[in-house]
């Protein structure tokens, strides 16, 4: 059976596999290459991550290809500052509450111009479902794109990657940004249910310590997902380890 060459490690593999599999690399050629890139990082640990600090060295496989397109594999990476991924959250937030506001904006301003009583309507309807829609679509479409990055993150130099360093499909984007968005909400439906059953059993007894616990619990909901990103190495939030995602600075080429 013909055989072919990782063009990443330089691994035999039949000509059927698409995967290489010592490397997971997708790139191969023919013949053997003459040299490997795997390793050429040493700042990087044995899951292909720089320790924070350490210089970053791309591999062949996080080189521009001749289209100009950054390729859909890197595997050795640092992760991103958190002030970084701070400034670039804000930035992408921005964007979003403006992309977001404008399909409704428009419609109220065109009802209201034309009938300044009427209710709601088939056109104010379908904006405000765009307006949900957008945030979704944003951050789908970007961090599942060649650019590996929102504009945000494409101005602050970052890319979202899989824990492999591969490129997010689309889908896995979406389960990304949809997971960041419902998790917080299903810790608040499960908030408020613990809260009614204290609520119901202790009834006026507590109830100032039950409010202030309400409180620091749906803080808590919001604050201690991202704040993991302190306490582990590739500096991810919980979002990113459920769906095995990290953010990373861009190789420099």
């Amino acid at each position: 059976m013909n055989q072919k060459f990782c063009d990443q490690c330089g691994q035999q593999a039949m000509a059927t596999m698409r995967v290489c599999p010592n490397c997971g690399n997708k790139g191969f050629v023919p013949s053997k290459p003459s040299t490997s890139t795997v390793g050429i990082n040493g700042g990087a640990n044995q899951n292909g991550f720089n320790q924070p600090g350490a210089s970053v060295h791309p591999t062949k496989s996080s080189m521009p290809n001749t289209s100009g397109n950054a390729m859909p594999y890197v595997t050795h990476f640092e992760p991103a500052g958190h002030w970084k991924r701070l400034f670039a959250s804000l930035i992408d937030a921005t964007l979003v509450s403006v992309l977001s506001g404008i399909p409704v904006a428009l419609s109220y301003g065109a009802i209201g111009a034309r009938e300044p009583n009427a209710g709601p309507n088939l056109l104010v309807i379908s904006m405000l479902i765009l307006s949900f829609v957008v945030p979704y679509a944003y951050y789908t479409m970007l961090h599942g794109s060649s650019r590996k990055a929102t504009l945000g993150k494409q101005l602050m130099g970052l890319w979202l990657v899989t824990a492999q360093g591969e490129q997010l499909t689309k889908i896995q984007a979406f389960i990304r940004i949809l997971t960041t968005a419902l998790l917080p909400i299903a810790g608040l439906i499960l908030l408020g249910l613990s809260a009614a059953g204290m609520i119901h059993q202790y009834k006026n007894d507590l109830q100032d310590s039950i409010v202030v616990a309400i409180l620091i619990g749906a803080l808590a909901v919001y604050i201690v997902p991202f704040a993991l990103v302190f306490f582990n190495p590739r500096r991810q939030t919980l979002f990113d380890m459920i769906c095995k995602t990290c953010v990373i600075n861009k190789p420099i080429p």
